[in-house]
């Protein structure tokens, strides 16, 4: 019954998580590079680095380029433009994320954290789908 419902519609899918996604990533990128929303900016974020034991070196340009990471690739996957390369960029920031601001504890207090890793490595497989500049402008196949 669902199938009937729904069929013909799962190139779409790849759309709606790329669009759920970027409005995640716009959001913290924002938050880490500008303060606003309640976030920390870029003072706070580099304290934080510090602040778990980790002695990071320069933690200003570290946060700096963790909030241009996510603003940076929450755009791209937003229009869908190198949509692979933006969802890699992001995968390998939230398994950095994962370790440094939750420890490596994934189930206890970075849930989130692993729903946008899992989201991001779809993307990563999928490509940007239906309504990306990937498709409209046939860069997908060329990476």
């Amino acid at each position: 019954m669902l199938g009937k419902v729904f069929g013909g519609l799962e190139e779409y899918a790849p759309l709606l998580v790329r669009l759920g996604l970027a409005t995640i990533f716009i959001y913290k990128g924002v938050q880490t590079i500008f303060g606003t929303f309640g976030g920390p900016g870029l003072d706070k974020t580099a304290e934080l680095f510090g602040e778990k034991g980790y002695d990071l070196p320069l933690p200003i340009l570290l946060a700096s380029l963790a909030g241009i990471a996510a603003l940076g690739g929450g755009f791209l996957l937003a229009v869908g433009l190198i949509t692979r390369y933006a969802a890699a960029t992001l995968f390998v920031l939230v398994i950095i994320t994962l370790f440094v601001a939750y420890g490596g504890r994934v189930f206890s207090d970075g849930l989130g954290a692993f729903a946008c890793l899992i989201m991001a490595f779809t993307l990563l497989l999928t490509g940007g789908g239906k309504g990306s500049l990937d498709r409209i402008l046939k860069i997908d196949e060329r990476v």
